[in-house]
């Protein structure tokens, strides 16, 4: 393909995953959105969160991380540029209930760089949801995770970590609001993946958009983009009648698990301002269990 693996076209590489969960993440529809990437030069992901897509895909010749949440992206600048300093941080720190309190009580802004990525982990990976704006401590007996997800992410942390900090070593990270960050990056050579939050969610975003006013100015200023653009959200009719000038294909993908022990779909919409081709249908294999169809259709 030329020019999205014109990328560091050809150097080696192999996807990575996210060392985070954060709420609304795609680590579940990451192969789709993949799969419809077309060509590019520069490749910007706006509301970035964990980046499931961004660490799936093959890098591009210019990438581009942004959120606007100071606490992911400090996270990220951290494993990037002092992945050292952030796994030592974790020598022989416990897992426990009062350390997460102490924790969450600690006014992020106050600590150094390492000290807030360390806090975001600890409170991210021990905490229910990947939800950071309301922390509660997590625990199970049914998991693999020790009583807790965070009892397993350090005991294999470095190996998470050293692969994100090679990943990020040619990504630019930005702090920006989507506003400022769109007007710096759209040209006709760049694809931009926008994964905002999406109208009445329930989830606790420390910057949110619930309001579908928001959406309908995003939608208002993807009209004009000189940029090639791939947005995910809900399928609901009043994000079609939003988007019902653009190219839509719905995706379904596991969710999890409900308690009669079946698989929860998510059925949600990727929408672009360019054509998506034929139809796709992926198999995605959910880690130790059997194989669960993914996939995706256009309209």
């Amino acid at each position: 393909m030329d020019d999205i693996m014109d990328s560091a076209a050809t150097k080696p590489w192999k996807p990575v995953n996210s060392p985070i969960k954060w709420v609304g993440g795609k680590y579940k529809a990451r192969d789709l959105i993949v799969n419809v990437i077309p060509p590019h030069h520069c490749y910007v992901e706006v509301f970035a969160g964990a980046a499931w897509v961004l660490f799936r895909k093959p890098p591009s010749r210019v990438e581009v991380y942004n959120d606007i949440d100071q606490d992911v992206v400090n996270f990220f600048r951290i494993v990037k540029e002092q992945p050292e300093e952030f796994v030592k941080s974790f020598d022989l720190e416990l897992v426990s209930r009062a350390e997460f309190d102490r924790l969450k009580n600690i006014a992020p802004e106050t600590l150094d760089p390492v000290a807030r990525a360390h806090r975001f982990y600890y409170l991210i990976m021990a905490g229910w949801g990947g939800e950071l704006d309301y922390p509660r401590f997590q625990t199970s007996i049914s998991d693999g995770g020790g009583g807790n997800r965070l009892v397993g992410a350090l005991k294999t942390l470095r190996s998470r970590i050293e692969p994100i900090h090679d990943r990020l070593k040619t990504v630019l990270i930005e702090n920006l609001d989507w506003r400022q960050l769109v007007d710096r990056y759209d040209d006709s050579r760049t694809v931009m993946y926008l994964d905002p939050p999406y109208p009445d969610n329930n989830c606790n975003y420390q910057h949110n958009m619930r309001r579908i006013e928001e959406h309908k100015e995003l939608a208002d200023w993807m009209r004009t983009a000189k940029s090639k653009l791939i947005l995910t959200c809900y399928n609901k009719p009043e994000i079609r009648a939003l988007y019902s000038d653009f190219h839509i294909m719905e995706i379904n993908f596991a969710a999890g698990m409900i308690s009669k022990g079946g698989e929860r779909l998510n059925k949600e919409l990727i929408v672009a301002n360019f054509k998506l081709g034929k139809e796709l249908e992926l198999k995605c294999t959910r880690q130790g269990k059997k194989k669960l169809d993914t996939s995706a259709s256009f309209f």
